[in-house]
């Protein structure tokens, strides 16, 4: 079955039929299709899998240095670091109530993003000129684009607020009592306290997944899918590598369920993926799924869904085996009875936190507690009552070589790892930044403490200060990342987590003849005595201590990676 046809598949099972008004729409989103740039100069032979090697680096435009034209003023000093994919926090026009999540205009890049007074006409020209030259450097561009809920602002809403009989009335979800949708759980726990919220324009509810100011979208009427797949288009068109899929497993709504991992938003998802399959099938499709593994690998289906998807349990676990000195707790959340296999091609992308925070919603109540009392060091760091920590990486674990060795953690564990803006430089959180937010919106949260712009002048200093902690962070990290690069085990190889060994984390990861040991002491006060036996050499260690006969001490926080000796 070619890509079409399952596209006309997904759409009739979602849809019916006998449905001829989704049949329209389908057969105008076919049309719109092969009309577009991308479907008409697609190359011979595309690089479907760029995704699994490399290193994904997450960041806010306007956070990071200014906009558009500070960010491609930076592009080198990207791939200095081993960047090889952009992941663009929300760029879209936005009233900017949830930092950019909150989308009012899907066609067009919020005016804050490009210098101050320019011309709105030049707006494309510059994003295009920061793609372009990303891509000349190897650097892969994705973004956020959230497409459970819109802006109150989008003139979708506003359309239907206007005059109810309108074909945009459709595209939300409407309540006569705001009592439906029972199931579904309150996510912003401790913010809000109901799903629903009453717009007295006319007379009803509308259901919101996340704050007011957010209507969720009606996926129910065809219509709207439509000119959602429109707006993927355009983007990809435009040169963007793929996007990440915000609040994936809420897209279809049903009153009987908890509307999560609902059939349905796999239909969505599976209809999403081949049409961007048939417009360029490099495009990158990132699930953001909050869920057990378990169920995360839902969103891969068969191949034919999201081609990687985000391990949010494995996170709190790396905290937890730090905290705890022991590996346990990542050799536990990596068991195949928690982290399934996964269809071949498929990855999960993995971080030291989810952009934000410290999610600690997939973890036991007992490890919530444990996590909360090592990590939530300042009570304004709670986020959720208890369910997250807001805090940049430094200011959680406070020591530079521990930072280094979380780091370390990461790049070497199965998936692609993802970097948090400034993380490589120490960056701490931004209080002042925090409580300049929460004037504005009128709400606390508390993951504003790790948004915010970079001090780039603090950051130059110390980069070009031969014995700065940043400095030393910094280029570690960077030769870390150059060494995964070149050794193809690191993102596409099999692993395996070693049984307990106090507080040494094993790692051994291999493809084809490449074989490689990857030892860490978790411990933050007792050196270890390691056994190398007969490795050929060390790629990377840092806190090594040789003591003849082949023995050697990890200081507190030392690890290092070794290529085998079978493979000689």
């Amino acid at each position: 079955m070619n890509k079409e046809e399952q596209l006309r598949r997904e759409w009739i099972s979602l849809y019916g039929d006998k449905n001829v008004p989704a049949k329209s729409a389908l057969d105008q989103v076919v049309e719109h299709l092969k009309s577009s740039k991308s479907y008409l100069k697609q190359k011979k032979k595309p690089d479907t899998q760029w995704y699994q090697n490399g290193l994904v680096y997450a960041l806010y435009t306007q956070h990071f240095h200014r906009d558009f034209l500070g960010l491609t003023e930076k592009l080198d000093y990207l791939q200095n670091l081993g960047v090889t994919c952009l992941w663009l926090l929300p760029i879209l026009e936005s009233p900017m109530r949830d930092e950019g999540f909150d989308v009012s205009d899907f066609y067009s890049l919020r005016k804050d993003l490009f210098p101050p007074g320019g011309p709105p006409e030049e707006h494309l020209p510059i994003f295009q000129r920061f793609v372009d030259e990303a891509h000349g450097r190897g650097i892969r561009v994705i973004f956020d684009i959230a497409l459970n809920h819109i802006s109150i602002d989008h003139p979708w809403f506003q359309k239907a607020l206007a005059d109810p009989s309108s074909p945009e009335f459709e595209y939300f979800h409407w309540s006569d009592t705001g009592t439906e949708h029972q199931k579904a759980r309150i996510i912003f726990k401790g913010m809000l306290d109901s799903n629903w919220e009453f717009e007295p324009r006319v007379g009803k509810y509308y259901f919101h997944r996340f704050y007011p100011h957010q209507p969720d979208i009606n996926y129910g009427n065809p219509q709207l899918l439509k000119e959602i797949l429109k707006v993927l288009l355009y983007w990809i068109d435009l040169g963007v590598d793929g996007f990440r899929v915000d609040a994936a497993p809420y897209f279809w709504k049903d009153d009987q369920t908890t509307s999560e991992n609902h059939p349905g938003t796999h239909t969505i998802i599976k209809i999403m993926r081949a049409l961007t399959d048939l417009a360029n099938p490099e495009t990158l499709l990132l699930a953001e799924a909050c869920q057990p593994p378990t169920e995360v690998v839902d969103y891969f289906g068969s191949g034919d869904e999201c081609h990687a998807a985000y391990h949010f349990p494995l996170m709190p676990q790396i905290f937890l085996s730090l905290a705890e000195g022991s590996a346990e707790p990542i050799r536990r959340v990596l068991d195949p009875q928690v982290t399934p296999a996964k269809p071949i091609g498929t990855q999960w992308f993995t971080f030291l936190r989810c952009h934000d925070e410290l999610t600690l919603e997939m973890v036991s109540p007992e490890e919530r507690k444990a996590l909360h009392g090592t990590y939530c060091r300042q009570p304004s760091w709670d986020f959720r009552q208890g369910e997250g920590i807001s805090s940049r990486l430094i200011a959680l674990i406070e020591s530079p070589a521990r930072a280094l060795l979380a780091h370390g953690i990461l790049l070497g564990l199965a998936g692609t790892p993802v970097l948090y803006y400034g993380d490589e430089v120490l960056t701490p959180n931004n209080e002042e930044f925090n409580r300049a937010w929460s004037r504005r919106t009128g709400y606390t949260d508390s993951r504003n403490l790790v948004r915010g712009p970079l001090n780039w002048e603090r950051i130059e200093q110390e980069l070009s200060t031969p014995d700065s902690r940043v400095r030393w962070h910094y280029e570690s990290l960077a030769t870390l990342v150059q060494i995964r690069k070149t050794h193809r085990a690191f993102g596409q190889g099999e692993q395996t987590i070693m049984a307990n060994q106090g507080s040494i984390l094993e790692i051994r990861r291999w493809l084809g003849n490449e074989h490689l040991r990857l030892l860490y002491n978790l411990s933050e006060d007792s050196s270890v005595q390691v056994d190398l036996g007969r490795e050929n050499h060390a790629l990377f260690s840092t806190g090594l201590n040789r003591k003849g006969n082949g023995t050697q001490e990890l200081e507190p926080n030392g690890f290092g990676w070794w290529v085998m000796e079978s493979n000689k």
